[in-house]
């Protein structure tokens, strides 16, 4: 699907050809259903909820819920069960329109039926999610909500209180307050991480972590004892593809000087270690830390270099990336080529702590779903960077790639390109970022040669370069813009490429 200007379109076969839905509505919001994939709900700016159970084959104006989101209050708004499709929990708002009486508050619902009819469960939340996952053994209608105590007043004045966790198996018949200063949770599937406030050995109040794999017993989360964490520290639960949790907490709060560690857990997420120290953070709490995909124990980060510079000085951060290959346990920084993709010499000598591999991550992407790696490619990383002491700017970096999962790396384009795999892993589609552009560049042998394509025959900018989600077909998808009047969605269709023959369709909004 693609979000114009007002109108929203939707495609079938990879992006040949569109079809305009719901053009007398303006959506501003699309929620797909993680875990039933044909499941999908628009928001317009009329406060509208349509859905479709089909993959947009068939969209329906859903009854409710009452009351839809507005920009200024800081809540999130949808949850999904894992096993039922049509059990949603929605968070709306009451009392927030323009003649408000200082009573804006939000207000949470559940259905079990896909939204025919809905029910009021408490006000004043900040979230409200189901609990039970595919792997942990909570009650299939346990929901935790974080919620204000004092329920009363403007909650958009609010965004910086602490809230309380409270629980109920009976959508809030009843309720139990399991924590009273929380600064969120996380459920990860097999086990639920709570992070609250309370009092450390000597009576300060500190960060604290409790975890439960049943949604009603909880043990806590044991830090390393050097490691101190402020009541007011901010955390990051990150990715993991194995049984361990990755937690990011901030150690440095000051704006845009962010960096924080991440700790290791056991296999059930009660003991934690020192992975890696000064981890780039940037302001909303995104963190430069990446799992490669298909690879168990592989994953890089962005650490921050001038660490004292920054504390003392404050100075920007300087940037250097680390990878691991035993899951978290070391961290080495990446080592260079020998030569860039003209054959010559990169001016950078010493050991690696002055001279390594410095990659873009997280935290500066356009498209978040732009990883290093693909689970369908495995062990081919591409990523945007430069050799050197430190991170460059973006656009002053170069495209590189790895084969054996980042442990050698080769220069492959001159300057910043996007990239995509497709074909399992067979093919690998880079474009010019965001300049003007009328080719793009495919290999078919993990990056060691490149073909060119020329797709138009005027020059665009590409501002995305995408797939199917599991990275399995031939056909790409370009968006782009020509001369910033109209935008275009091209299609590239690799299916013929035993031939050398590729396909273009355009599509034109």
């Amino acid at each position: 699907m693609h979000v114009g200007t007002d109108k929203l379109f939707i495609s079938h076969d990879g992006g040949g050809t569109w079809r305009p839905i719901l053009d007398d509505q303006n959506v501003v919001t699309i929620y797909t259903n993680p875990y039933f994939k044909d499941w999908v709900y628009f928001v317009t700016d009329e406060r509208r909820v349509y859905y479709t159970r089909n993959r947009g084959k068939t969209i329906d104006l859903m009854r409710g819920p009452p009351g839809l989101p507005i920009s200024d209050l800081d809540v999130e708004r949808l949850s999904f069960h894992p096993k039922h499709a049509a059990w949603l929990v929605w968070v709306g708002d009451r009392n927030c329109g323009i003649a408000d009486d200082g009573d804006c508050h939000s207000v949470a619902q559940y259905t079990l039926d896909g939204g025919e009819i809905w029910y009021e469960l408490i006000d004043y939340v900040r979230q409200c999610d189901w609990i039970q996952g595919i792997k942990n053994t909570a009650h299939e209608n346990l929901i935790y909500c974080s919620q204000y105590p004092s329920q009363r007043g403007d909650q958009r004045t609010m965004s910086r209180q602490a809230t309380q966790l409270v629980s109920s198996n009976d959508f809030f018949q009843s309720q139990e307050t399991k924590f009273d200063r929380i600064i969120g949770f996380a459920n990860l599937d097999e086990f639920v991480l709570v992070a609250y406030v309370g009092e450390d050995a000597e009576g300060f109040e500190s960060l604290h972590m409790a975890v439960t794999i049943d949604g009603d017993t909880f043990a806590s989360a044991d830090f390393p004892p050097q490691f101190s964490a402020k009541a007011t520290s901010s955390y990051t639960v990150l990715d993991s593809v194995t049984k361990s949790v990755f937690l990011h907490i901030t150690t440095n709060e000051e704006d845009d000087r962010e960096f924080g560690t991440i700790l290791k857990s056991n296999s059930n997420g009660t003991y934690y270690v020192t992975s890696v120290d000064t981890v780039n953070r940037d302001p909303n709490g995104y963190v430069d830390f990446e799992k490669v995909q298909g690879l168990e124990g592989v994953a890089l980060v962005n650490t921050v270099a001038n660490v004292d510079d920054v504390l003392k000085r404050n100075a920007e951060k300087r940037l250097k990336t680390k990878i691991t290959h035993n899951d978290g346990g070391l961290w080495v920084y990446l080592t260079p080529p020998e030569v860039d993709s003209d054959g010559k010499s990169y001016n950078c000598k010493g050991g690696l702590d002055k001279c390594s591999l410095n990659l873009h991550g997280y935290t500066e992407r356009k498209d978040v779903r732009d990883t290093y790696s693909s689970g369908s490619a495995v062990g081919v990383l591409l990523g945007v960077g430069n050799v050197g002491e430190y991170l460059s700017p973006y656009y002053e970096g170069d495209t590189f790639i790895s084969a054996d999962a980042g442990v050698t790396w080769r220069e492959v384009h001159k300057g910043p390109y996007a990239w995509e795999f497709g074909d399992q892993g067979g093919i690998i589609v880079v474009v010019k970022d965001d300049a003007p552009t009328d080719q793009v560049l495919y290999s078919i042998d993990n990056g060691r040669n490149w073909e060119p394509y020329k797709f138009a025959d005027h020059e665009v900018r590409v501002n995305d370069i995408a797939t199917v989600p599991s990275d399995t077909s031939r056909k790409f998808l370009l968006i782009a813009s020509d001369d910033g009047e109209q935008s275009l969605a091209i299609q590239i269709d690799f299916t013929g490429l035993h031939d050398r023959k590729c396909t273009t369709i355009y599509f034109v909004w």
